[in-house]
């Protein structure tokens, strides 16, 4: 009978174990940027599959971003719509990144949605049977002159409503667009990052979920 709380114990131990060296399941949610538009060999070198690397086997990453889409319901093309909204439940992800916006820019007459539709999206991840933590990524910048319409959108409309929005819900905002300060160079078309870049967004993402304790630091072995 003495040797009960023994095995007890050592039983927690293990269990405790087990769930430490599972992966943290990671659903990066966007539109063409996460998903890596145009860059060669976009399954390797997206910011999403970056972030698995990188992390050296200690997440596991589905890559939900669809290009074209915006955050807003009724934008012409909506994330809410596409068949990433049901695959984002199915994964049962233990943290939810999103970084929606710059699609949402080149439809201005419906940018008053995007706050109450960031927070409905908010509470749709908040409610998943595995009730994940969430983080928003600020977009990367709109890098050209030609485009500086839809990089105003982007600074006084999208990123405050995200600040807004993340502050009032005690929701981490991962600064991905300062990230890109001084080096635009990496968003050749001026929208979409390249291969250096999508690296960029994921070593931001991954020190985001290290400094919050999401995931314990990466060995110093990781490049």
């Amino acid at each position: 009978m003495k040797r009960m709380p023994i095995l007890l114990c050592l039983a927690c131990v293990a269990h405790a174990a087990s769930l430490e060296a599972a992966p943290l399941r990671v659903a990066c949610v966007g539109d063409s940027i996460t998903y890596g538009a145009f860059i060669p060999d976009r399954e390797n070198a997206s910011y999403p599959a970056l972030l698995q690397t990188l992390s050296g086997g200690r997440i596991v990453v589905t890559n939900l971003g669809v290009s074209g889409h915006t955050l807003v319901k009724t934008g012409k093309l909506s994330w809410w719509n596409s068949p990433a909204f049901a695959e984002s439940a199915a994964f049962a992800p233990d943290v939810v990144v999103i970084m929606l916006g710059t699609c949402d820019t080149a439809e201005p007459e419906k940018l008053d949605d995007y706050e109450p539709d960031l927070n409905a999206l908010l509470d749709h991840f908040a409610g998943l049977p595995s009730s994940p933590r969430i983080l928003v990524a600020t977009p990367p910048p709109v890098t050209t002159i030609r485009e500086w319409k839809l990089n105003w959108r982007l600074n006084h409309r999208i990123i405050p409503a995200i600040r807004r929005t993340c502050k009032a819900r005690n929701i981490p905002v991962v600064d991905v667009n300062s990230a890109f300060k001084g080096r635009h160079h990496l968003i050749p078309d001026a929208l979409h990052p390249n291969a250096e870049g999508a690296a960029i967004i994921a070593r931001t993402v991954l020190d985001a979920l290290q400094s919050l304790q999401f995931l314990q630091p990466v060995p110093s072995t990781i490049p």
